[in-house]
């Protein structure tokens, strides 16, 4: 295959601009998207890690934490549930862990009218918290994240999960190293 000497320092360059070096810092979103529809699955998924942190423990179904993803095979959705199910298990009054084990698995979907990427290791391991607005922040393991991947010029890309905040009408997301205030993508649930 042959480049033209303009394709390759314009395609670094996109590339840059796209997804920049680990070392700077994370891109933060700072418009939220709507997303029609999914405050119901959100108030069950809140529900049902309420209800094991009340218990002391619990589990759902890992497909309880994909509110609002549609798969785009049925492949992917059995992917999806041949994982076990999500543990939880209370640590405090404030939150608790949770873990999710099974096969390496990316499921392809959509979410937010976007096509979406998710990747998923062995082993899913963080810590839930719940907030004095009703809301839940849950801080993944860096060993054991799941990363979400694009599709940008035929490649994809993927970026760890650092953190997630879940709301009963908002989602948000920070990667890789994002410690700061805003998230890199943010979803208002609208109906």
């Amino acid at each position: 295959m042959t480049f033209r000497r303009q394709t390759l320092p314009r395609l670094a360059l996109i590339l840059a601009i796209l997804f920049p070096p680990a070392a700077g810092p994370a891109q933060a979103e700072t418009t939220c998207k709507d997303v029609p529809g999914i405050k119901p699955e959100i108030a069950r998924f809140l529900g049902e890690v309420s209800a094991a942190q009340a218990a002391g423990q619990g589990t759902l179904p890992l497909n309880h934490v994909f509110f609002g993803f549609t798969y785009a095979t049925p492949d992917d959705l059995k992917a999806l549930e041949q994982r076990v199910t999500v543990e939880l298990k209370k640590q405090d009054a404030a939150g608790g862990d949770y873990l999710n084990k099974g096969a390496e698995i990316t499921v392809e979907g959509e979410f937010a009218a976007d096509p979406t990427w998710v990747r998923m290791p062995l082993e899913v391991r963080g810590r839930y918290a719940f907030d004095a607005d009703g809301g839940l922040t849950l801080t993944y393991n860096p060993a054991h994240t799941v990363e979400l991947g694009e599709r940008h010029l035929g490649m994809f890309f993927f970026k760890t999960i650092r953190q997630s905040i879940v709301k009963p009408d908002y989602v948000a997301f920070y990667l890789d190293d994002n410690a700061g205030p805003d998230p890199d993508r943010c979803y208002n649930a609208v109906n």
